[in-house]
C-alpha cells in the first residue's frame, strides 16, 4: 500500500481542472472560427445581439436543469467571461413562443451559433428561410 504524499491529490485535481478549462477554451475558439468562416458578416457574439442555440440541450436558468432548446432564437443578455446568459425570443409567428419566450439560458461559446435565419434573409432576401 502506498501512502499519499500531502498535497499531491490537491495538485492533481488543480491540474485536471486546468486541463479541462484549456480543452473547453479550445472548443470555444474552434466554434468561433467556424462561425466566422460560415457567417463572416455576423459580428457576434456580443451582449444585445440575437443568436441561435447550437447545442440541442443546454442549461435552463428558468427551469433549473438541462432542457432541449436546439435552434432557439435568443438575445444575448450578459457574459461573465465563461458563460453567456441568453433570453429565448421566438417570433410571434411561432406556436411555441408563448411557452418559451422569456426563458433564460446559460450558454458556453460552443452552445451559440449566429442567427442563421436572419443572416440568410440578409444575404438572399425575403423568403429564403
Amino acid at each position: 500500500m502506498t501512502a499519499e504524499l500531502p498535497g499531491i491529490s490537491d495538485h492533481l485535481a488543480v491540474e485536471k481542472a486546468a486541463a479541462q478549462d484549456r480543452w473547453r477554451d479550445k472548443l470555444d475558439e474552434d466554434n468561433l472560427r467556424s462561425m466566422r468562416t460560415c457567417w463572416p458578416e455576423w459580428d457576434g457574439p456580443k451582449v444585445g445581439m440575437t443568436a441561435q442555440v447550437k447545442s440541442p440541450v443546454v442549461f435552463s436558468i428558468t427551469d433549473g436543469g438541462m432542457r432541449y432548446h436546439g435552434g432557439a432564437p435568443v438575445v444575448l443578455e450578459s457574459h461573465d467571461g465563461l458563460y453567456w446568459t441568453a433570453r429565448v425570443e421566438y417570433g410571434d409567428h411561432c406556436p411555441i413562443a408563448p411557452i418559451y419566450n422569456g426563458h433564460r439560458l446559460r450558454l458556453r461559446m460552443m452552445d451559440i451559433w449566429p442567427p442563421v435565419y436572419e443572416l440568410r434573409e440578409q444575404r438572399f432576401g425575403e423568403g429564403s428561410r
